[in-house]
């Protein structure tokens, strides 16, 4: 009974204030020692349900009335990932993301008929909030020969071929521990911290030195105000945008590998794009209404794709 699925680790806040780990299974790749990579993805998408989700509740149903079994103790829950109609964006992006209980970056718009790849899928689309679209670097400071270790300046890499390594200079190198949201008077963590205080801790506490060789998630802010910008050639490098800079976001304990190279400069054009939620709504309304009145042309009836 081989299965094999696709999908994501969250973590919820739950209303006690207690947090609940759960794997949201988005794709089935095998089923019963079946391979389903043919398959269409609604059809591998009703076979997690069907196949796991349900099969999995009834077992925990029952094994909680006898007691023979305690799920609590489980590491982590199993939900199926939500999907809905193209015609459900806009209540997706108004409604249903801002009442999840773990972070939501974006949408994913998969389509329903489409076979399995592995990689790269090119007619899958993903779409990210601004502030949430994101790169994961590997963080490194070069000390420009300062013994004392003063004035470092941290150096963002991404992965390259035959496992090198490719500095990071777009829109441009500068790196930011807050960003232009986070003002000059402190915060609750550090009540009353000056601009320079702000400039050298973390909304989570980490230094610089903290990240020293960690992989780091960070966002592109345009207008950071806290970014460490002492490297006068790297900011004339960086051109016109040097005045933004990437602003980190967490430490990713679960990589040992920043994103490879391509992964980068597709996030990057994503964020020079620029796509607000409120573009990508009128975008797929006006697609839908586009269909409706071609198959009203054509005499034909119209259902919005599953």
């Amino acid at each position: 009974r081989l299965f094999l699925t696709r999908g994501e680790m969250v973590v919820d806040d739950l209303p006690d204030g207690s947090q609940r780990r759960r794997f949201l299974v988005y794709d089935c790749v095998a089923a019963f020692g079946e391979k389903l990579i043919d398959k269409p993805f609604v059809e591998r998408y009703g076979i997690i349900t069907k196949s796991v989700v349900d099969p999995r509740g009834a077992f925990l149903a029952e094994a909680g009335k006898s007691g023979s079994y305690d799920f609590s103790k489980e590491p982590f829950s199993v939900r199926r990932k939500d999907f809905a109609p193209l015609a459900g964006t806009e209540k997706f992006v108004r409604e249903f993301i801002p009442k999840l209980t773990h972070e939501c970056d974006g949408l994913i718009f998969q389509p329903s008929r489409a076979r399995y790849e592995n990689g790269t899928m090119p007619h899958l689309l993903k779409w990210k909030f601004t502030h949430l679209n994101s790169v994961d670097f590997l963080l490194r400071l070069d000390s420009r020969g300062a013994g004392d270790g003063k004035g470092a300046i941290p150096r963002l890499f991404v992965g390259g071929e035959r496992e090198t390594l490719v500095d990071v200079r777009e829109p441009s190198g500068l790196f930011a521990l807050r960003g232009s949201h986070e003002d000059g008077d402190g915060d609750e963590e550090h009540p009353g911290a000056g601009t320079e205080r702000l400039r050298d801790v973390a909304a989570d506490g980490s230094t610089l030195r903290d990240l020293d060789g960690r992989i780091v998630e960070c966002a592109w802010d345009k207008v950071a105000r806290f970014a460490f910008d002492d490297d006068s050639e790297r900011k004339h490098e960086s051109g016109a945008h040097s005045s933004g800079a990437w602003r980190y976001m967490r430490v990713r304990s679960d990589k040992d590998a920043p994103n490879f190279v391509t992964v980068y400069k597709h996030t990057l054009q994503s964020i020079l794009d620029d796509i607000t939620e409120d573009e990508i709504v009128d975008f797929v309304g006006e697609t839908l209404s586009k269909r409706r009145s071609e198959t009203a042309d054509a005499g034909l009836g119209y259902a919005p794709p599953v």
